[in-house]
């Protein structure tokens, strides 16, 4: 290989990852030449596809590697037995071959270069009648949970009524398509998957609504109360929770989506303690839960950390 394709190779190696996320880029081929093509962008891998006049092409794969400020090189795979290689250096607007084994990934007069553009986003697929079915399958608290997690969101900007509509199914398309957008997997095919994700969006618009507890009059634990004081959302030892009734989740306090989640036991001795169910991490207990003097306990380590809502 080349000095300068080694360069850029031990250069990007070395900086963190910032460019070239998953996704589909458009290619535009220099100087105006007729023709174009796409960079497909799979995790640390990557596959170019350009086509040119006189019916020319240009196909190559590889390990991709990403550096900082929109830097990228990517090793192809030349098939090549003989140490010609090829290396595409590039930036977040455009990119060029280094290493004489780029002339093998080439027929004809086309060239490995051009200019690239912001990733191009596919339209989710979704089967409508099950996002309905189970919006519907949800109780009321939960479908209202549902709707208030995207209103916060920025997809939804209908009532918090509970009532299924085009409004609704909108915005629940358009946070699959932004889970889809950040490069995580959507099926909008699947029963299970949409309950999945109905479930989670439901439990924590649930916390949302939640009212705060007041640490000057914190709430008392009553047999006659609606529903438990320790339902909402609390930060404990530097982890986000969401807890309803009877589970909880373990928040991403960066995105926001479900670390894990699992059943919540209470005790049943006045509120006062409560414990979650982590397989394969033992159990941790919540005493005092819903005052503000709350505090998470790891039995298995003796560790305490200090709980606050919101």
């Amino acid at each position: 290989m080349s000095r300068p394709a080694l360069l850029a190779l031990f250069t990007l190696l070395a900086a963190p990852a910032a460019a070239l996320e998953t996704g589909t880029y458009p290619i535009t081929l220099p100087d105006g030449v007729e023709g174009g093509g796409q960079i497909e962008v799979n995790s640390d891998f990557i596959e170019v596809f350009i086509t040119g006049p006189g019916g020319c092409n240009a196909v190559g794969g590889g390990t991709l590697l990403r550096g900082p400020d929109g830097a990228w090189a990517a090793l192809l795979n030349t098939g090549e037995t003989k140490g010609r290689q090829c290396v595409l250096v590039g930036t977040s607007t455009g990119f060029s071959p280094v290493g004489d084994g780029c002339r093998t990934l080439v027929t004809g007069s086309c060239e490995l270069a051009g200019s690239i553009t912001a990733p191009v986003s596919q339209p989710v697929r979704v089967i409508r009648a099950i996002l309905e079915g189970q919006f519907n399958r949800l109780d009321e608290a939960g479908r209202r949970g549902v709707q208030s997690l995207l209103a916060e969101r920025g997809h939804y900007t209908g009532q918090v009524d509970g009532v299924y509509g085009d409004a609704t199914e909108a915005a629940l398309i358009a946070l699959l398509q932004a889970m889809a957008d950040r490069g995580e997997t959507v099926d909008g095919n699947s029963t299970s998957f949409i309950r999945e994700v109905m479930r989670g969006i439901s439990a924590e618009g649930i916390a949302l609504n939640a009212p705060a507890v007041s640490p000057a009059a914190p709430a008392a634990p009553s047999a006659e109360s609606a529903e438990p004081v320790y339902v909402g959302r609390w930060s404990c030892g530097g982890t986000t929770y969401a807890f309803t009734a009877e589970s909880y989740q373990m928040i991403n306090e960066y995105d926001r989506s479900i670390i894990r989640e699992g059943r919540l036991r209470p005790d049943g001795v006045d509120g006062r303690t409560a414990y979650l169910e982590l397989v394969g991490y033992g159990n941790l207990t919540f005493d005092g839960i819903g005052r503000p003097d709350m505090v998470m306990h790891d039995p298995s380590s003796g560790e305490t950390w200090d709980c606050r809502r919101g």
